[in-house]
């Protein structure tokens, strides 16, 4: 028996105010929404919000003690899979992106752990509680969800994705948001210098991808 194979993605772009349905000057995000169901596309004004910190870069060292420290291997819960899983799943899709970047002449993405707590956080999210959307059941966006984890930034911007049944996710994912124009102007926006994707696994094995696109 075959198994079926799911992949959705969804587009998030920060930067004046525009609801599902308008156009965003210079994003042809909502055109593909025909062509891949479940796609959105959002904007909002950039800017820092007042009192937020300035995040310095991470390394991979630190990284690592934040998330161990947020993420204990007994909170995945899901059989057959570990964090290591996510992790791993992780650091190769934000390669690729990254291979994507240099592939186009721009300078690669910095990792940074406040944005990878914040993403694989809501993925989890999406993943237990059964949705699929920028805006979390309580009407919270990533410009939200960013600022109150003290996160400062100038502009944001978020790809999700999910699929089910792939033997490469990460390509499956990264193939669909490069075949968007939404999505891939925010894989390859110059503007951007600091990113996260964050990983999670359902219970029925659909992988849930949240990438959050940073100039800080």
């Amino acid at each position: 028996m075959k198994t079926a194979l799911i992949c959705s993605i969804c587009l998030l772009l920060l930067g004046g105010v525009c609801h599902p349905g308008a156009v965003v000057a210079g994003n042809a995000g909502l055109a593909a929404n025909a062509a891949y169901p479940g796609y959105q596309s959002t904007a909002y004004p950039s800017g820092r919000p007042v009192g937020a910190r300035q995040p310095a870069a991470d390394d991979v060292h630190s990284v690592s003690a934040k998330l161990d420290s947020v993420f204990p291997e007994t909170e995945l819960g899901v059989t057959g899979h570990t964090l290591h899983d996510v992790e791993q799943l992780e650091k190769e899709c934000f390669d690729e992106v990254n291979l994507q970047r240099n592939g186009a002449q721009l300078k690669p993405l910095e990792l940074s752990a406040g944005l990878l707590i914040v993403a694989r956080n809501y993925s989890r999210r999406m993943a237990d509680e059964g949705f699929f959307a920028h805006q979390d059941p309580a009407g919270k966006t990533v410009r939200q969800r960013v600022s109150d984890a003290g996160i400062a930034w100038r502009a944001l911007g978020e790809n999700l994705a999910f699929n089910k049944g792939y033997v490469n996710p990460v390509a499956c994912s990264v193939k669909g948001w490069l075949d968007s124009p939404g999505h891939r102007e925010n894989i390859m926006n110059p503007r951007y210098n600091c990113a996260a994707i964050g990983v999670w696994i359902s219970q029925d094995d659909t992988v849930y991808f949240t990438q959050i696109f940073m100039a800080k």
